[in-house]
Formats: structure tokens, C-alpha cells, sequence
């Protein structure tokens, strides 16, 4: 009887140790599943833009600089096509992300050296739809939205981005928006929320 309640017990013990052996290994399982999967989704946020533009579509971009709005512009354009930027740096001072083929419109109060005062809403819009128009797949980046808004009145750069987001619709064209959410007030961002497509988390 005592060998057979010690067998029984030995049993008992091995199928425990196998059960808590088992466990072990697929938790480590899932745990390097898990760590593999971040490592990728890490991977494709550094090196290309996280979904495919839409064409026809207008997109905002919350970021403190224009590293990532910029990453979806090229990304969208490797199959062909033509970007303008809507920029506050200088020929002579653009940041890394450039597309050296784009075209520049670039803002600055004075409008001299080939630059366009951030006042001129309707010019600036005349000269983004004649791109629009001229090219297939225009993709249009929008750097300097800050700066248009302190500039002008808010309604006026509203109606202004819904007159471009139009002709961007109409023409199966893109347009991609950089904005520091922390730079304009809390109703004029929830107003562009409303407007556009936000790409990633919403400001808070």
C-alpha cells in the first residue's frame, strides 16, 4: 500500500513539474511573439510612413518638427509623382527631408527673393492649385500652418485650407499638414481635428 501511494505521489510530482515546465515555455513563447512583433512595428515607424496616403485626401500630423510628415511624403511619392512644400525655411536653409525635385513655396513677411507674404492667402492657394493641376499625384506639404495662423485670422486660414482640401479632393491630389499642437489654441485644433484626417494619437 505505501508503495503504491508513494508511485501515485511521485506521478502527481512529475505531472506537476511537466505542467509548470509547460507554462514556462509558452509564456516565454508568447513573450518573444510579442517582443518581435514591437521590434517590427518599431521598425516600419522609423524607416517609412505607417499606412498609404489616400488619393484625394488631406491629412494632419501632430509633431513638434516635420520629420514624420515629411517620411509620408516621400513614401507616398516612390511610385511617381510630384511634391510641392508650403515652407518657412529659405533656399539656402531647408531641413534634411526634402525632396530635391519638390517645389517651394517659401513664406516670409518681407516677399522679397522669390518668397511669398503668409497675408497672401489667395495667391499662395492660385500657386498650390496651378501645381495641382500640372502634375499627376501632387502631394502637397503644409510646414507652416503656424505661421499663416499668426499672420491672419483664423477663419481666413479655415476657409482657406477647406478651399485647398477641395481642389486636392477634386484632383485626386494629397495634402499633408505638420502642426505643433501646443501652437495654437484648443478650439482652433479640435476645428482642424473636425476638418482633416488626423494621422496617430489626437493632441490632448
Amino acid at each position: 500500500m505505501n508503495t503504491s501511494m508513494s508511485i501515485l505521489l511521485a506521478l502527481l510530482v512529475g505531472i506537476v513539474v511537466i505542467y509548470g515546465y509547460f507554462i514556462y515555455r509558452m509564456r516565454r513563447i508568447i513573450k518573444e511573439r510579442d517582443e518581435k512583433h514591437l521590434s517590427k512595428i518599431t521598425v516600419l515607424k522609423e524607416t517609412g510612413p505607417r499606412y498609404k496616403l489616400r488619393a484625394g485626401g488631406s491629412y494632419l500630423v501632430f509633431e513638434k518638427d516635420q520629420s514624420r510628415s515629411l517620411r509620408l511624403v516621400r513614401g507616398n511619392l516612390k511610385g511617381g509623382g510630384h511634391a510641392i512644400y508650403v515652407t518657412r525655411k529659405p533656399p539656402g536653409r531647408r531641413i534634411k527631408g526634402y525632396l530635391e525635385n519638390g517645389e517651394f513655396i517659401w513664406l516670409s513677411e518681407t516677399g522679397e527673393g522669390g518668397s511669398t507674404r503668409p497675408t497672401q492667402l489667395g495667391l499662395i492657394l492660385e500657386d498650390l492649385r496651378s501645381c495641382i493641376k500640372s502634375h499627376r499625384r501632387t502631394v502637397v506639404h503644409l510646414g507652416a500652418l503656424e505661421f499663416l495662423i499668426f499672420h491672419n485670422e483664423f477663419d481666413r486660414v479655415l476657409r482657406f485650407l477647406q478651399n485647398l482640401e477641395d481642389d486636392v479632393a477634386i484632383r485626386g491630389a494629397y495634402m499633408v499638414i505638420s502642426l505643433d499642437a501646443q501652437s495654437i489654441d484648443r478650439d482652433h485644433r479640435m476645428m482642424l481635428e473636425r476638418e482633416l484626417k488626423v494621422i496617430g494619437n489626437k493632441a490632448s
